[in-house]
């Protein structure tokens, strides 16, 4: 199906312009690279990391070998974890330079697959949770979307270093999303739901016990936020699969799956379980298209289990 722009918001401001010098001399040069330089050196970027950083490359490998036990050898471990280490050189750069183009210019860079899949689930009224994860270059994602589609919510992690949070914030926003904070943001969710707006989660982090149940992934019990189960029980809203795939041209991909059809036995607490095992499960087959883009050099398993799941029933 092909998707048209609907047309980019008027007086976009750069949101190198909301961050202080030096570091907007920075993204300014950064910025200005053409496509392929930006390329060529996010890859060198990713592999100076992985050859400094001898304790993320030895997680990577390990966390590919226990996803891909199949696969017999470390070969193809050491091959997915350098991949890994590239692809997130290559986003850094892009985010510079997705701050510094032309609002006209964004979707020169994607191609949209599946968009009448959210169409679909938004004409049920009833909002939409856009399920994605850290794959390809998952801002482009964030960042494109209301182009083509309507602006929704982003959920976001405050980053540590204050410059780069105002500018990430400032880039997320440029297109009409409203950013949120992950922490405390239930509420505002809840009600953008209710008003059948849409909203954009990532799912593929480690947790607390505090927020998570343990459910399958690759294998292995993961720690999983709870929240998005919860919301969509609550709300009745649709969950739509969405993620990015970077192609070696340098163009993506941004592949939307079909409504998820939610687990409901009328127990409270199993039933967010199983969804969010489902949840889980649906990102692992994300993953497993493209496994050399996804971020292997996170402690996805930190978190320990400290009871048997599922549930055991009373």
């Amino acid at each position: 199906m092909e998707v048209k722009s609907k047309g980019v918001p008027r007086g976009r401001q750069s949101p190198i312009k909301r961050v202080d010098h030096p570091i907007r001399a920075v993204l300014n040069a950064l910025g200005r690279l053409d496509a392929s330089k930006s390329r060529t050196l996010g890859k060198w970027f990713g592999r100076l990391w992985f050859a400094t950083a001898p304790r993320r490359y030895a997680l990577a490998v390990r966390n590919i070998r226990c996803s891909f036990p199949e696969m017999g050898n470390s070969g193809f471990a050491r091959h997915m974890a350098r991949q890994a280490f590239e692809n997130i050189g290559q986003t850094i750069f892009e985010v510079f330079r997705l701050g510094a183009l032309e609002p006209e210019r964004l979707l020169e860079w994607v191609k949209f697959e599946g968009i009448e899949h959210y169409e679909k689930a938004l004409a049920r009224g009833k909002g939409v949770l856009l399920l994605t994860a850290h794959l390809g270059n998952w801002e482009l994602l964030a960042l494109t979307f209301p182009l083509v589609k309507e602006p929704g919510i982003a959920i976001a992690r405050p980053l540590d270093f204050k410059p780069v949070d105002r500018y990430m914030e400032a880039l997320r926003s440029s297109t009409g999303n409203q950013v949120l904070s992950k922490d405390g943001s239930i509420r505002s969710v809840l009600n953008a739901l209710k008003e059948g707006k849409n909203v954009g989660v990532l799912l593929d982090q480690n947790t607390s016990h505090r927020e998570g149940v343990f459910v399958p992934f690759f294998g292995r019990r993961a720690c999983t936020n709870r929240s998005i189960a919860f919301l969509a029980l609550a709300t009745d809203c649709a969950v739509v699969p969405a993620y990015d795939n970077r192609l070696p041209s340098g163009r993506h991909v941004i592949s939307i799956w079909p409504e998820l059809e939610l687990r409901r036995s009328g127990d409270k607490t199993r039933d967010i379980e199983d969804n969010t095992a489902l949840f889980t499960r649906i990102i692992e087959q994300m993953i497993r298209k493209n496994p050399g883009q996804w971020l292997w050099m996170h402690n996805r398993w930190a978190q320990k289990p400290w009871s048997p799941w599922p549930r055991r029933s009373i």
